[in-house]
């Protein structure tokens, strides 16, 4: 039993040892993901005809018609076969559809992120308190690396 707990009691072992869980977790996603994103299918659409994908990465509505959306993701636009619902020209928002080789959409399911920006701002204020906190009771050691609680705090 020692011998295991000099084994968990070695910083470096823990370290190295989470790392490579970690990584392999990474290695696992890359090769195993089923979620297929709108640029694989367009690098071959051939073989993604017919399938369902998310799309999720900064897509912006740019145009709204009868039964149909254009919209803008990563400087590309890409025109969706449905109703875009509440959304008009600059909303956020999620959604799933049918990719066809054609290279048009049919739209399966529309979420829009209302307020998306403020509620991106908002999330960040907790986060900026608790790191000016830290640095209002702490101070770091450049010739030790480590952090010190500061004497004027």
């Amino acid at each position: 039993m020692t011998q295991l707990y000099s084994f968990y009691k070695n910083r470096w072992i823990r370290i190295f040892a989470l790392a490579g869980i970690l990584t392999s977790l990474v290695v696992y996603g890359y090769y195993h993901n089923p979620n297929v994103t709108l640029e694989m299918c367009l690098e071959n659409p051939e073989k993604y005809d017919g399938r369902t994908i998310a799309i999720s990465t900064e897509p912006t509505i740019a145009e709204v018609h009868d039964g149909w959306f254009i919209f803008n993701q990563l400087g590309r636009r890409h025109k969706v076969i449905g109703d875009a619902g509440s959304g008009s020209v600059g909303n956020f928002f999620s959604m799933k559809a049918i990719f066809h080789k054609d290279s048009d959409l049919e739209l399966v399911a529309l979420h829009i992120a209302k307020a998306r920006r403020w509620k991106i701002f908002v999330s960040i204020l907790p986060v900026l308190v608790v790191v000016f906190l830290f640095f209002k009771y702490y101070r770091f050691n450049w010739k030790t690396f480590t952090f010190f609680e500061s004497t004027n705090a």
